[in-house]
């Protein structure tokens, strides 16, 4: 998370210099891939706790959360809900399915809608956003 914060990019070879150590930076940016591609890793486990601090002065407060896709090399799909704050989208949670249509069925995404409402800080109005892609009677209810 800081190599992210510190470089605002997910570009991975720019988190090698946030990182004290006496490796060079390509012995730094292949363990990060390890680590990254390691399936006992919990993203949620990580990033959670940072994103739960962050939305605690948001109590009492509207806060507009967009729902959106995107493709990637037309094999992968990343729905994630984000935070609209000043312009930008503060990513809260994602999912990546391997398909080639940004088009997913409520059942596709129902529990990410699910954990990023347990994300929610108490006493916090919540305007959800999305675009036609997620016209469902299922997500309106």
């Amino acid at each position: 998370m800081t190599g992210v914060v510190l470089q605002k990019t997910i570009h991975l070879p720019a988190w090698v210099s946030c990182i004290p150590d006496e490796a060079d930076a390509a012995a730094r940016e292949q363990r990060f891939r390890r680590w990254l591609q390691n399936r006992d890793v919990k993203v949620r486990d990580y990033y959670q706790p940072f994103i739960t601090r962050a939305l605690t002065e948001w109590r009492g407060h509207t806060l507009y959360v967009a729902l959106d896709t995107t493709s990637i090399a037309n094999r992968l799909v990343i729905a994630r809900t984000a935070v609209v704050y000043r312009g930008r989208a503060v990513p809260l949670a994602w999912q990546v399915f391997k398909r080639k249509s940004v088009m997913l069925a409520f059942e596709d995404y129902a529990g990410l809608l699910a954990y990023t409402a347990r994300l929610m800080p108490q006493g916090a109005t919540v305007i959800l956003l999305g675009d036609r892609g997620f016209r469902d009677v299922h997500l309106m209810q």
